[in-house]
C-alpha cells in the first residue's frame, strides 16, 4: 500500500491569550503520495503552523489533518519534523545523534548508521561533536536522523534558512539527490522563491493571516539541479510566482 498521503480539512488555528491571533482559517490542500510540495507564502501567513499539527505537536482549533486518511493528534514515528535548526544534542556524538530513533538490533542499527552517514557524506565526522560541524553538516545530520526511522512523510521547516547562499545551493543539490534515492512525501515550508521551485512538484502560495491556500502551481523541471536557477522556464515560474505572492 502506497504511504504518506497528507490532507488538510476547513484546518485553523487561533493562538489563544489576551492577544489571540487568527493564524490560519479554512485551510485546504492535499499532498499526493510520494510528492514533495513546498508551502510558500509572507511571514505569520500560518505555513510553520500548519507543519507543526502535521507533525501533531501542536492541535488544531478547528478542522483536522490527516495522514493516510487517520487524523493526527499526536506525533508518530511515521511522520518526521526538521526544523530551522539542526536541533543534535550535544552530548552526543553525531553517529549516536542520527541512531537516535532507532529500536533495532545492534546489527541493524549498525548497518542504517553506515548506509545514512554514507548517504549524507558524514562518514568521517561521525565521532565529531555537533559543536565541531557547521551548520549545514548539522543540518546534514539532522535530516539523516529523520530518513533513518523511514518514515513516509517528512516535514521541513526552511530547513536551511540560516546558512549563508552559496551552502545552501550545496544543500538544495544534496537534498534533490537524498529525495530521490529515498523517495517519500515532503511538505516543505519556505520563503524562498528559488528553493521552493528548484525542488518542489507543486507549489501551494498562501495568503496573508490567516493563512489559506490562494493559488497551486505545478513545477515541470526535467534534471532537477541549481544549474536551472539561470534558464528561461524557470524564471518564467519565478514570474508566476512572484505575481501570485503580490510582489511589487
Amino acid at each position: 500500500m502506497t504511504e504518506g498521503k497528507i490532507e488538510a480539512k476547513n484546518l485553523s488555528f487561533k493562538y489563544p491569550g489576551p492577544n489571540e491571533y487568527l493564524a490560519l482559517k479554512d485551510l485546504n490542500f492535499i499532498v499526493k503520495p510520494k510528492e514533495f510540495t513546498a508551502l510558500l507564502g509572507p511571514s505569520g501567513c500560518g505555513k510553520s503552523t500548519a507543519l507543526h499539527m502535521a507533525s501533531g505537536l501542536i492541535k488544531p482549533t478547528n478542522g483536522s489533518i490527516l495522514i493516510d486518511n487517520k487524523e493526527i493528534n499526536a506525533p508518530s514515528k511515521n511522520v518526521q519534523l526538521v526544523f530551522q535548526q539542526p536541533h543534535l544534542f550535544p552530548w552526543k556524538n553525531i553517529a549516536e545523534n542520527i541512531a537516535f530513533p532507532l529500536k533495532t538490533s545492534e546489527a541493524e542499527t549498525k548497518a542504517l548508521l553506515e548506509k545514512y552517514l554514507s548517504l549524507t557524506s558524514l562518514q568521517e565526522f561521525k565521532r565529531f561533536y555537533p559543536h565541531q560541524l557547521s551548520l549545514g553538516m548539522q543540518q546534514k545530520a539532522s535530516l539523516a536522523r529523520a530518513f533513518i526511522s523511514n518514515p513516509s512523510v517528512l516535514l521541513m521547516d526552511e530547513p536551511f534558512r540560516s546558512i549563508d547562499y552559496q551552502k545552501r545551493l550545496e544543500l538544495h543539490e544534496f537534498l534533490l539527490d537524498l529525495t530521490k534515492k529515498l523517495s517519500k512525501t515532503v511538505l516543505f515550508v519556505t520563503h524562498d522563491i528559488d528553493e521552493a521551485i528548484l525542488l518542489s512538484d507543486r507549489i501551494l502560495i498562501m495568503t496573508p493571516s490567516p493563512g489559506a491556500i490562494k493559488e497551486e502551481i505545478k513545477i515541470n523541471l526535467d534534471n532537477r539541479s541549481t544549474r536551472l536557477l539561470t534558464k528561461p522556464k524557470f524564471a518564467k515560474y519565478k514570474e508566476k510566482i512572484i505575481k501570485g505572492l503580490r510582489i511589487p
